[in-house]
Protein backbone atom coordinates (compact mmCIF):
# COMPACT_ATOMS: atom_id res chain seq x y z
CA UNK A 1 0.00 0.00 0.00
CA UNK A 2 1.34 3.55 -0.89
CA UNK A 3 1.39 6.33 1.31
CA UNK A 4 -0.47 9.17 0.47
CA UNK A 5 2.04 12.28 -0.47
CA UNK A 6 1.74 13.94 3.02
CA UNK A 7 3.08 11.03 4.77
CA UNK A 8 6.05 10.26 2.50
CA UNK A 9 9.41 10.74 4.59
CA UNK A 10 12.67 12.32 2.75
CA UNK A 11 16.54 11.44 3.71
CA UNK A 12 17.94 14.76 4.33
CA UNK A 13 21.75 14.55 4.26
CA UNK A 14 22.99 18.47 3.74
CA UNK A 15 21.83 21.26 5.86
CA UNK A 16 22.96 24.40 4.29
CA UNK A 17 23.02 27.53 6.82
CA UNK A 18 23.91 30.90 5.89
CA UNK A 19 25.60 32.96 8.66
CA UNK A 20 25.87 36.77 8.74
CA UNK A 21 26.12 36.47 12.55
CA UNK A 22 23.21 38.45 13.54
CA UNK A 23 20.51 37.61 16.30
CA UNK A 24 18.22 35.75 13.32
CA UNK A 25 21.03 34.18 11.71
CA UNK A 26 21.67 32.83 15.22
CA UNK A 27 18.51 31.20 15.64
CA UNK A 28 19.03 29.73 12.02
CA UNK A 29 22.02 27.96 13.18
CA UNK A 30 20.25 26.31 16.31
CA UNK A 31 17.10 24.92 14.22
CA UNK A 32 19.80 23.95 11.45
CA UNK A 33 21.46 21.79 14.14
CA UNK A 34 18.54 20.61 15.88
CA UNK A 35 17.62 19.39 12.52
CA UNK A 36 21.04 17.82 11.56
CA UNK A 37 20.62 15.97 14.55
CA UNK A 38 17.44 14.69 14.22
CA UNK A 39 18.21 13.55 10.85
CA UNK A 40 21.68 12.34 10.99
CA UNK A 41 22.87 15.01 8.60
CA UNK A 42 25.93 17.09 8.17
CA UNK A 43 25.76 20.85 8.12
CA UNK A 44 26.94 23.02 5.30
CA UNK A 45 27.71 27.01 7.04
CA UNK A 46 28.17 29.77 4.37
CA UNK A 47 29.39 33.27 4.84
CA UNK A 48 29.66 35.68 2.04
CA UNK A 49 31.37 38.82 2.47
CA UNK A 50 29.75 41.29 0.24
CA UNK A 51 32.04 43.36 -2.29
CA UNK A 52 30.94 46.48 -0.29
CA UNK A 53 32.29 44.40 3.13
CA UNK A 54 32.84 47.82 5.26
CA UNK A 55 29.24 49.23 4.76
CA UNK A 56 26.97 46.07 6.09
CA UNK A 57 29.29 44.14 8.54
CA UNK A 58 27.64 42.58 11.50
CA UNK A 59 31.46 41.27 12.52
CA UNK A 60 32.66 44.77 13.08
CA UNK A 61 31.68 48.45 11.72
CA UNK A 62 34.64 49.09 9.66
CA UNK A 63 36.20 51.07 12.13
CA UNK A 64 38.96 48.60 13.42
CA UNK A 65 39.33 46.86 10.57
CA UNK A 66 40.76 48.27 6.76
CA UNK A 67 42.70 45.72 5.67
CA UNK A 68 40.05 43.18 3.56
CA UNK A 69 42.04 39.94 3.98
CA UNK A 70 42.09 40.96 8.08
CA UNK A 71 38.22 40.75 7.98
CA UNK A 72 38.16 37.44 5.90
CA UNK A 73 40.19 36.09 8.53
CA UNK A 74 37.68 37.28 11.35
CA UNK A 75 34.89 35.98 9.39
CA UNK A 76 36.57 32.66 8.99
CA UNK A 77 37.47 32.33 12.88
CA UNK A 78 34.09 33.00 13.37
CA UNK A 79 32.49 30.63 11.39
CA UNK A 80 34.37 27.93 12.69
CA UNK A 81 33.46 28.90 16.31
CA UNK A 82 30.04 28.70 15.24
CA UNK A 83 31.18 24.93 13.52
CA UNK A 84 32.43 23.95 17.40
CA UNK A 85 29.38 24.86 19.04
CA UNK A 86 27.19 22.56 16.46
CA UNK A 87 30.03 20.20 17.34
CA UNK A 88 29.43 20.69 20.80
CA UNK A 89 25.89 21.49 21.41
CA UNK A 90 24.56 18.67 18.40
CA UNK A 91 27.53 16.31 17.77
CA UNK A 92 27.01 17.07 14.10
CA UNK A 93 29.92 18.32 11.53
CA UNK A 94 30.10 20.97 9.12
CA UNK A 95 31.56 22.46 6.05
CA UNK A 96 32.69 25.67 6.59
CA UNK A 97 32.54 27.52 3.28
CA UNK A 98 33.45 31.50 3.47
CA UNK A 99 33.92 33.58 0.33
CA UNK A 100 33.27 36.69 -1.30
CA UNK A 101 30.05 38.14 -3.95
CA UNK A 102 26.81 38.78 -4.30
CA UNK A 103 24.76 37.01 -1.02
CA UNK A 104 21.74 35.66 -3.11
CA UNK A 105 24.16 34.20 -5.73
CA UNK A 106 26.66 32.98 -4.13
CA UNK A 107 24.16 30.76 -2.07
Amino acid sequence: MNKPDSMRTFDIKKILIPVDFSETSNLAIEHGGFMAELFGANVVLIHVIEDNWQSFSVIDSGVGIKDFSAFASKAEDKLAEVAERLKKDYNVSSKLICTTGNICNEI
